[in-house]
């Protein structure tokens, strides 16, 4: 049933800094009380005192600090019991919340829908309109769910094809734990719901556990969402969790695109653009600003825009206007092109291209050949003992 809870309402990141404000009063050996920590927070942090005291009062409901009365030992309140302010201990057992505490989207507390399949949540406002629920009396799947549901290809293959985009995840997520706390700080799972990193995702990869491409992502979002609440999102470890999400939803959308220019451009067997696809791109002859018609590839159309990857040594790609694409058949005199070395390679690659569609001739990877040979050797073995048991019967009769 569809409903709208409030799990947290304290921003992770005031948070971490009244922890900060209590644990460095504590080592003082002062009381953690609310004068001392609004003076803190306003010298460091330039908060005002009546905002520092809110959201310490949301964190106390939060359970994320502890309020006690607690008696001085020195000074002039000597002996006089004080309010004083302590960081959560092993009071509330975090690992048996069913739902994240923040916003999938905005990673922000609040008011929130939680997902009937799964830890997520969201504030309504941070969906859009056709993830919405329509019935508050039906059950409610997030987006990352419903789109899970989608299978793009066997475990083996989406294995092969997603390894390439982990390992440049592993390079680029490297800044992530260089500097700063870790997933091993005490206070790390009193706001991280779900955790994970690109070494769980390889795990992940490695035990063919993904379903879909969609599911790939939503794990790279979620490194993403950890990453903000933890650190802050103006923080340099945010910046690069954000290009490092960028990066693999660009790299997955291209991986939808084409799978077989996907792998081959990241496997790079000999001649690799040569091979035709299933279906094959469109040929054309295409031309950048400030440069003649070239052979290329179309990868997509958008409009009045055709995505194409051109044929030579570099296979670039870019969005050339539709008056600047011309069908392959076009007689290259009329281009009036300047047939340079590297247009003259690219003209050779795209004969090859051409002869390799002629003939059928399909990228195939060793163990797609090997498996093919064993099938051909278990057809050919069973039409031979088919003959010898057919000659045999022939024979006796």
């Amino acid at each position: 049933m569809v409903r709208l809870t409030k799990r947290r309402l304290s921003d992770s990141q005031v948070v971490q800094r009244l922890w900060n404000a209590i644990e460095v009063i504590r080592n003082q050996k002062q009381i953690a009380n609310l004068d001392r920590i609004t003076k803190f927070m306003s010298r460091l942090h330039s908060m005002h005192p009546k905002d520092a005291n809110r959201q310490l009062g949301l964190a106390v409901k939060d359970g994320l600090i502890v309020e006690t009365l607690t008696v001085g030992c020195k000074g002039s309140k000597a002996g006089i019991e004080q309010e004083g302010y302590w960081l959560p201990g092993d009071e509330i057992d975090w690992n048996v919340e069913s739902h994240d505490w923040y916003c999938m989207e905005c990673h922000m507390a609040g008011e929130v829908l939680t997902c009937d399949s799964c830890f997520r949540v969201y504030h309504p406002k941070c969906l859009p309109d056709e993830f919405r629920p329509q019935d508050s009396n039906s059950h409610w799947q997030c987006q990352v769910c419903k789109s899970m549901k989608k299978k793009n290809t066997t475990k083996q293959a989406m294995g092969r094809y997603l390894g390439y985009i982990v390992s440049r995840m592993k390079e680029r997520a490297s800044e992530l734990g260089k500097k700063g706390k870790e997933s091993k700080h005490p206070m790390y799972r009193r706001l991280v719901h779900t955790p994970i990193d690109v070494a769980s995702i390889q795990e992940k990869l490695n035990e063919n556990k993904y379903k879909s491409f969609d599911e790939f992502k939503a794990d790279a979002q979620l490194l993403l969402h950890n990453t903000i609440l933890f650190y802050g999102a103006d923080s340099d470890q945010a910046e690069v969790a954000r290009a490092l999400f960028k990066d693999t939803c660009h790299e997955l959308a291209e991986l939808q695109l084409c799978k077989n220019c996907f792998y081959l451009s990241n496997a790079r067997p000999e001649n690799w653009f040569c091979y035709p696809c299933v279906p094959n791109h469109e040929l054309v002859w295409a031309r950048m600003k400030g440069f003649g018609f070239w052979p290329a590839k179309v990868m997509q159309r958008q409009d009045n825009q055709v995505d194409v990857r051109f044929f030579g040594h570099h296979h670039q790609r870019a969005w050339i206007p539709s008056e600047n694409i011309q069908d392959i058949g076009v007689n290259v005199h009329q281009l009036a092109v300047k047939r340079s070395l590297g247009w003259k390679k690219a003209c050779d690659e795209l004969e090859l291209h051409q002869r390799f569609v002629r003939e059928g001739r399909f990228w195939k990877s060793k163990a797609e050949d090997k498996m093919e040979e064993e099938a051909e050797s278990s057809i050919s073995s069973t039409s031979n003992e088919q003959v010898g048991f057919a000659s045999e019967k022939y024979t006796r009769t």
